[in-house]
């Protein structure tokens, strides 16, 4: 009824509008020009309408925001067809065959989405029936998901839900073609278990680790064929998150690195091949970021504050909230692994320790820096008086911003200049996908380009001389600013 009417049609137009600007944080100019052609040509004709369309698709084509995702879709594009191993590529060996190792949160989602995308057959294995049985059912409900939403028939549910398997011994084990770990982030209880996968599996398996910082090459030194261990780094939730790292040492055969990044593939995942490094990319880059958010709620600035910058620059969520989500004993395991790799720019923020002492994980506890009582999302007042934050903030909101971004810009060119990643666009495309970079600022790197490598060194040595030297700008940045150089020639 109400878009029958002229009233009634400005008020719809007014929600919509609201609606949308809420989506999108107004980062993205088509919806709302979408919507503006509609009633345009309502009021006015279909004729009209459609003109109106057409001059706004003219301006938004060749806009800065559409040539940023124009550049982000090839990329992530040819990231699909990328051969993921330098020379002559070799053929990747079928994965029919998959067990995962630990049954919780992520083991269980891991072999979820292996059933379901891959087809494969999934084993699954833990110390207990019951952590197994619930990995079982969590695996299974990713499959009941696809039914409900018509993605899958239910007589293919039923077919695909006995894929998934489970048990605590290593029945399974001796066909499988990957055995992925997704244990607890300790390095000794890694190498436990991939020495025990190795005594269980066939000599051609290939073993992954799900671990998200430790390197690779240290899990490997605990196992006869090193040449067939390899990092697979999925993100959570992994039905949703479409990355996956993939992790090679100086050990790992080619076909072994091929053999992964096909079967990521297969699981319907953006694969990025990445070198063995503390952290490897994704979380390399994010460290700097969580710590700096850390930092200035420790120096007053309130939480609200810190997470609605990022979400205006265009993150899906602020760094806070992200820690809550990620769960504060994880990032406390992670921080240390990159404190010790990196020394003191990496020094992790005060007081992770105590929250994860008294309990608070974040959302999967309950409660972190926010809390979710009665599935009710707000900011716990008590986390300041942990903390022993400042009563006041005397930093800019300028300079909120300036010191989150900047220490992540700062170590994904010194991350590059290291090879971590093979080239800026593997860098950017991580970024995107792994951490919600604003896919309309084309990642970190095609950022610093946007921004200009010297003005981005010259940001840094302000930071500097303000707020210390974690900030000084990488040899890269100040070697490139020198001499002109930017990350790419399509800017």
């Amino acid at each position: 009824v109400l878009d029958r009417s002229r009233l009634g049609q400005t008020l719809v137009f007014s929600r919509a509008r609201r609606s949308i600007v809420k989506l999108t944080g107004s980062h993205y100019p088509a919806p709302l020009a979408a919507l503006e052609a509609v009633e345009h040509g309502l009021k006015y004709g279909i004729a009209a309408g459609l003109d109106c369309e057409a001059a706004h698709f003219a301006e938004l084509a060749v806009g800065e925001v559409s040539k940023r995702l124009v550049q982000v879709f090839f990329a992530t594009t040819a990231l699909k067809k990328d051969p993921a191993v330098e020379g002559a590529a070799p053929d990747a060996k079928s994965v029919a065959n998959v067990a995962v190792v630990g049954a919780g949160f992520m083991g269980s989602a891991i072999a979820g989405v292996a059933a379901a995308n891959a087809k494969s057959d999934v084993r699954l294995r833990d110390t207990s029936l019951e952590t197994v049985a619930r990995g079982v059912e969590t695996a299974r409900s990713i499959l009941e998901h696809r039914r409900k939403r018509g993605q899958i028939t239910k007589h293919e549910f039923e077919q695909m839900k006995y894929l998934v398997s489970g048990g605590t011994d290593w029945a399974g084990f001796r066909r499988a073609d990957l055995v992925i770990e997704a244990v607890f982030e300790d390095l000794e209880v890694k190498r436990k278990v991939c020495r025990a996968i190795e005594a269980e599996t066939g000599p051609e398996c290939i073993v992954a680790s799900n671990t998200s910082t430790i390197p690779i090459g240290q899990i490997a030194a605990a196992v006869q064929r090193p040449q067939q261990m390899i990092g697979m780094h999925f993100f959570s939730p992994v039905e949703k998150m479409p990355l996956l790292e993939v992790i090679v040492t100086d050990q790992t055969a080619p076909w072994v690195t091929s053999s992964a990044v096909a079967f990521g593939r297969a699981m319907g995942k953006t694969v990025i091949v990445v070198k063995d490094r503390p952290g490897f990319w994704v979380n390399r880059i994010l460290a700097p970021y969580l710590n700096e958010a850390g930092r200035l709620l420790k120096e007053g600035v309130p939480i609200e504050t810190i997470d609605q910058t990022m979400i205006e620059f265009g993150f899906p969520v602020g760094p806070i909230a992200l820690l809550d989500e990620v769960g504060l004993d994880v990032v406390l395991k992670a921080s240390a692994v990159l404190h010790d790799a990196f020394g003191k720019r990496m020094k992790p923020m005060d007081g992770l320790g105590l929250m994860t002492e008294q309990g608070r994980l974040g959302r999967k506890s309950g409660h972190g820096f926010y809390s979710y009582a009665k599935r009710r999302k707000k900011v716990d007042p008590t986390v300041y008086e942990i903390l022993s934050a400042a009563s006041e903030s005397t930093v800019s909101h300028g300079d909120v911003r300036l010191r989150l971004i900047y220490g992540m810009l700062n170590e994904a060119a010194r991350a590059l200049d290291e090879r971590v990643v093979r080239c800026a666009r593997d860098g950017d495309v991580g970024a995107i996908l792994g951490i919600g970079f604003p896919p309309f600022r084309g990642g970190p790197l095609r950022y610093l380009d946007a921004v200009g490598i010297a003005a981005a060194v010259t940001v840094l040595e302000e930071l500097a001389t303000k707020y210390g030297s974690r900030f000084e700008p990488a040899a890269i940045l100040t070697n490139m600013a020198g001499s002109s150089e930017c990350y790419y020639t399509n800017l």
